[in-house]
């Protein structure tokens, strides 16, 4: 049960960080949305790698 609740936050979060891409994409240039996208991956990529430790210690 934990874990199912663990990976639903994570998807949830997923889902909420790309909101600020789409909500913005028609007001920014292609090379903002380039930059934002990129840092958007940036971030998502130690999140999950922050997450999958986190649940790894907590079993």
């Amino acid at each position: 049960m934990r874990k199912i609740l663990m990976y639903l936050c994570i998807s949830i979060w997923i889902v909420i960080s790309c909101v600020p891409i789409i909500l913005t994409s028609e007001y920014l240039t292609e090379a903002s949305i380039m930059a934002l996208m990129f840092g958007h991956a940036n971030a998502l990529c130690i999140g999950v790698f922050i997450s999958i430790i986190y649940i790894e210690c907590w079993r």
